[in-house]
C-alpha cells in the first residue's frame, strides 16, 4: 500500500515535470522562430537604410528622416543598455 502511494506520487510528479518540460520546449521553439523572423526583418531594414543613405545626398527629406531615425536609434540603444543594467 505504501509503495503504491509512493509510485502514484512519483508518477504524478513525473507527469508534472514532463508537462513543464514540454511547455518550455514549445516556448523555446517559439522564441527561436520569432528570432528568425526578426533577423529577416532586420536584414530588410538594413537594406532600406543603405538605400536611404545613398539617396540622402540628393534628397533633403531622406536626409532629415535619417537624422530623426538616428536620434531614435540612440534613444533605443540607451534604453536597452539601461534595461540590461537594471
Amino acid at each position: 500500500m505504501a509503495e503504491e502511494v509512493l509510485v502514484n506520487g512519483a508518477g504524478e510528479l513525473l507527469n508534472m515535470l514532463i508537462s513543464k518540460a514540454i511547455d518550455e520546449i514549445v516556448l523555446v521553439k517559439g522564441v527561436k522562430g520569432e528570432v528568425k523572423k526578426l533577423e529577416r526583418v532586420a536584414k530588410k531594414i538594413q537594406e532600406v537604410f543603405r538605400d536611404a543613405d545613398k539617396k540622402q545626398v540628393d534628397d533633403v527629406g531622406v536626409r532629415l528622416w535619417l537624422r530623426d531615425l538616428k536620434e531614435v536609434a540612440y534613444e533605443g540603444k540607451d534604453f536597452v543598455i539601461d534595461f540590461n543594467v537594471h
